[in-house]
């Protein structure tokens, strides 16, 4: 303002000199508020702010736009980089357990084998002994007997067998046999302690890394966190609306975004299985065909045999041999037809069954929806998501996958852990792992051993209790997240860092295309 009035000012008085010699004192006065006025309201004009940076202008608000999407992306980079290092945690932990059942079994199996060494040892000692009481000897010889190294010297094994007879000798090479036998175990036994401690190191190793992880991990969502609720404020102030009214639009456009994301990979998912699905009824098809051919190649010999056979027994009685091959090669192929028409038959009514249920769902969905829009529209309010209320169907796959869910139900509340298995907290194959350990059932610790130790199933063909799995490579060494299915296209889980666990719609990008069965 400063800089105006100074500009203002000088071309005033330039002004009122030329207009005073021409007009005089009273013309020139007019003149200055006239100008004066005209020039402050046009300097002002010039010195506003750029176009760049009106709050109306389509490209800064495009570039806030941008900015979100970037920011929303780099959350869930984030959030996938904590998951994946939970289930490397896991895993380590997984082979700690193997570690750990190894060398106990090796113990074992070397303290059992030292135990029949000593039995030998001692069958020895006493053939020795009574070979004393019956002759006087025996007992000279009984060091080098039980001396280990002798037992490979063929001279002291005949000089044993001389004195003690060939029955020591069998029973020397009995025990010679068997301490080679406990002398490797024992080796196993050594070697199995050294691998579990250092599986035990690295599982301690990666926990230390696990508390670091973790702090960086919610470190880095808070300030995107941040970051994005700035963004939003500005947003807020080039729209003209309020931050909450801006925060509700963001994050129906994100919900939005992500339903669109779920729907296509939903849609890609059921082109898998369906291209899969396609490829075994082409191999069943041709098992049919295959089986439909020997048939034919069955009766035409037999056709043959039977028109060779008339005037020869021998060949009667091959051809009719032939024709029950033939049968029966028939009626195997008719029934592998019929079969196939079950199959087909039973599939298309699931799948119409499928359509008609996602139909129905969807239809309930748009009128929750529908309905939540005229109340909000009502009341002068953003409609605000619908809850989805999870349906839990009345029995599940067996009754380890139900009570499953039954126990996980009551952990429903309980916070994201990093590497929890309870009783405070859970990560995603914590909670599994912790419940299938009440029921006495192990299928691991980590999420690639959990499917690697259920029974495949495809997704569109989940029951309660049934797991589910996400994979950043589409197979199991990519697998990051496990959560159990509820039945109603909900799941229940312990999802994230900052989250607890709890119910949630099935999420589809990076779904493996079959779930778990336990």
């Amino acid at each position: 303002m400063v800089l105006v009035f100074t500009v203002v000012r000088s071309l005033v008085e330039g002004f009122l000199v030329e207009r005073r010699n021409r007009f005089g004192t009273a013309s020139a006065r007019v003149a200055i508020v006239c100008l004066t006025t005209a020039l402050i309201s046009g300097g002002a004009t010039a010195l506003a702010a750029p176009v760049s940076q009106s709050p109306d202008n389509p490209s800064s608000i495009a570039a806030l736009e941008v900015e979100i999407a970037q920011i929303q992306a780099k959350v869930a980079a984030v959030e996938e980089r904590a998951l994946q290092a939970t289930e490397e945690y896991a895993r380590a932990e997984d082979s700690l357990n193997e570690a750990k059942a190894k060398a106990e079994k090796t113990a074992e199996d070397s303290k059992k084998a030292q135990d029949e060494v000593d039995v030998a040892r001692a069958d020895l000692g006493r053939l020795a002994a009574a070979m004393y009481r019956e002759n006087r000897q025996g007992f000279e010889m009984l060091s080098i007997v039980l001396e280990e190294d002798s037992l490979n010297r063929m001279a002291l094994r005949s000089g044993v067998e001389r004195v003690l007879g060939s029955q020591a000798d069998a029973k020397i090479q009995q025990l010679s046999a068997l301490e080679n036998i406990a002398a490797v175990l024992d080796k196993e036994a050594v070697q199995a302690v050294k691998t579990q401690e250092n599986a035990a190191k690295e599982v301690r190793a990666m926990a230390t890394e696990a508390q670091l992880a973790s702090e960086n991990t919610y470190k880095e969502l808070a300030e995107a966190q941040s970051q994005r609720a700035d963004v939003i404020r500005r947003l807020a102030s080039s729209r003209n609306v309020s931050v909450e009214e801006e925060t509700q639009r963001q994050n129906d456009l994100e919900a939005q975004r992500m339903n669109r994301e779920n729907v296509a990979a939903q849609a890609a998912l059921a082109a898998r299985l369906a291209t899969e699905q396609n490829a075994k009824d082409a191999a069943e098809k041709q098992k049919v065909a295959d089986a439909a051919a020997v048939a034919a190649r069955a009766a035409q010999v037999a056709e043959q045999a039977q028109a060779a056979a008339v005037q020869d027994t021998k060949k009667k009685r091959e051809a009719e041999e032939a024709a029950r091959i033939a049968a029966e090669a028939a009626r195997k192929a008719e029934e592998a037809r019929k079969a196939e028409e079950a199959r087909t038959a039973e599939e298309a009514r699931r799948a119409e069954e499928a359509r008609r249920a996602e139909e129905a769902r969807r239809a309930e969905e748009e009128r929750r929806a529908e309905e939540a829009r005229r109340a909000a529209a009502a009341q002068g309010q953003s409609p605000t998501p619908t809850p989805q209320t999870p349906v839990i169907l009345a029995s599940g796959n067996s009754g380890i996958g139900s009570t499953l869910i039954s126990w996980a139900q009551d952990k429903i509340g309980l916070p994201y852990i990093w590497g929890g298995t309870g009783p405070d907290g859970y990560d995603c194959s914590g909670i599994i792992y912790a419940g299938l350990q009440t029921m006495g059932k192990n299928i691991g610790r980590s999420a690639a051993q959990q499917y690697g130790g259920t029974a495949r199933v495809p997704v569109d063909q989940l029951e309660v209790g049934d797991l589910v799995f996400w994979s950043n490579n589409g197979s199991q060494s990519g697998i990051y997240h496990v959560a159990m299915y509820v039945g109603g296209d909900q799941m229940l889980e312990a999802p994230k860092p900052g989250l607890n666990v709890k119910f949630s719609p099935m999420r589809y990008p990076n779904l493996m295309p079959y779930g778990g069965r336990i």
